[in-house]
């Protein structure tokens, strides 16, 4: 039997950022309880999914030895070392990689993922539907987060709304229905260790 978690956003944890220049909610990390940020002599953490609020042009933290998923899921978007990043798009970059994050047009929503190269497996991507249409996901990995950036859907028994997280804790093919008046969007990380 599959396991299924719908996370609210009242259970994340808010915290500043790295660099201190902004604030994140933590949606999850593992292994749970892992100190965030890992320091240099820490090798137990080996990800943290997280949505953060970006005001102000800032740059972004470091992580040595990590890579990272980002998108923006409200708001026009970030500009990264002079490259868009718009609603619905998704960048892979490295941790240690220098990057400054500029606001396009006002605040934005993100959500993403930093996880050990050198012991995890990622992808992200987004998925979007129509009301009352069902999506087919063949989920391949061991960890899946399914985000819900926009609408609402139905999974089993399971009912989650905008900004919530559902975790599924091991490889299975999973429907999803889009419940609701507008368009479902979401995005879907999967993690595995390698």
């Amino acid at each position: 039997m599959t396991t299924l978690q719908v996370l609210k956003y009242s259970d994340y944890k808010v915290m500043p950022w790295k660099n201190g220049l902004g604030m994140t909610a933590q949606i999850d990390i593992f292994p749970k309880n892992t100190e965030f940020p890992p320091n240099s002599s820490d090798e137990s953490f080996l990800w943290r999914v997280s949505s953060a609020s970006v005001q102000n042009n800032n740059p972004f933290s470091q992580f040595p030895g990590c890579d990272r998923y980002l998108a923006v899921y409200q708001g026009q978007g970030l500009r990264l070392n002079e490259k868009d990043l718009r609603p619905t798009q998704i960048l892979q970059f490295r941790g240690e990689d220098p990057i400054q994050g500029d606001l396009i047009h006002g605040p934005v929503l993100d959500i993403g993922v930093i996880y050990r190269r050198e012991k995890v497996h990622a992808t992200m991507s987004f998925v979007q539907a129509s009301p009352g249409q069902a999506l087919e996901l063949t989920l391949t990995h061991k960890t899946h987060y399914i985000f819900c950036a926009r609408g609402k859907f139905r999974c089993q028994e399971m009912k989650v709304s905008a900004k919530e997280t559902l975790i599924i804790n091991k490889a299975c093919d999973l429907q999803v229905i889009a419940e609701g008046n507008e368009d479902l969007q979401l995005y879907l990380i999967q993690l595995s260790l390698r």
